[in-house]
């Protein structure tokens, strides 16, 4: 027995949970009808890019140019690997709001950074065949190249 109320949440119904359901998805399907920013902005071919146009997009609007691409290569992946690398090539949405920003015309930082103490969390640049390009550190923070 417990010595203080127990207050349980109210049932839901399978029927409202399809209900539910249903209106959430059909929000999303909705909300992917709708042209993206990157869309409805002209496309440009840039040197480097244009070479893989069929898989990496290239738009341009008054500041950036946006990239869009699955974060894959044509090529194939993970050959000779035979044991586990805790690493598995997955597609990403690099599209629509999460596509690559880069400004058109880029400035030079007044106080650059460097990347062994940022930029830890995920990519920081796109190669012009559409996948993401991350530091050069592994998971304790060194210099894979130099280890």
């Amino acid at each position: 027995m417990h010595d203080h109320p127990i207050s349980h949440l109210s049932d839901i119904d399978r029927r409202t949970f399809l209900r539910t359901s249903g209106l959430a998805m059909g929000s999303l399907f909705l909300s992917g009808l709708f042209p993206s920013e990157a869309i409805s902005a002209p496309t440009v071919s840039l040197p480097g890019f244009a070479a893989f146009a069929e898989k990496v997009k290239v738009f341009k609007n008054s500041k950036y140019y946006l990239i869009e691409s699955d974060g894959l290569p044509d090529h194939g992946m993970m050959v000779g690997i035979k044991s586990w690398q805790q690493q598995i090539p997955t597609p990403h949405p690099y599209s629509g709001t999460n596509a690559w920003s880069v400004p058109i015309t880029p400035v030079i930082s007044k106080t650059p950074i460097s990347a062994k103490n940022h930029f830890l969390r995920g990519a920081i640049a796109i190669a012009v065949n559409g996948v993401p390009i991350f530091n050069a550190l592994n998971n304790r923070g060194d210099d894979a190249y130099l280890a």
